[in-house]
């Protein structure tokens, strides 16, 4: 946050975003400062939904992802370590990012004539997202316990 912060971000009026794994969530819970009372109402606060998911921290709309996972991410998963093996956490103001459509969505139903005439269903969409001012997005190198 005190990063941007510097960078003239308004974090009263901008919604900020960090990614976490659950690994990196859990340890975050475990901090006894992170669940500290007083600690947390001084840095704006805690939103842990109903099954204990950690949605809300410190200003921050947290997103989980196992952005690691070298099964669902095989070719982003070794760009989300550095050099001496620390995760790189993303975190961003919204203003700062930007979102671009190539294809908003794009749907199939067919018949599978055959697989005994059973239903493919197929959905699909084009996105990408880019920072627009450097200031306003960064990392935070993490090491995971």
């Amino acid at each position: 946050r005190a990063q941007l912060v510097r960078n003239l971000v308004d974090t009263e009026m901008d919604e900020l975003y960090i990614v976490l794994t659950s690994q990196q969530t859990d340890n975050l819970l475990n901090e006894v400062q992170a669940t500290s009372e007083d600690f947390i109402k001084s840095m704006g606060g805690m939103t842990v939904t109903m099954t204990g998911k950690l949605t809300k921290l410190f200003g921050f709309n947290i997103i989980e992802c196992e952005i690691g996972n070298t099964v669902s991410f095989p070719e982003a998963a070794p760009l989300t370590l550095d050099g001496s093996g620390y995760r790189r956490v993303p975190f961003w103001a919204k203003s700062g990012m930007q979102m671009g459509w190539w294809q908003r969505s794009n749907t199939s139903i067919d018949k599978r004539p055959d697989l005994q005439m059973a239903v493919q269903v197929w959905a699909g969409t084009t996105v990408a997202a880019t920072r627009t001012q450097e200031g306003k997005c960064g990392q935070i190198l993490c090491a995971e316990v």
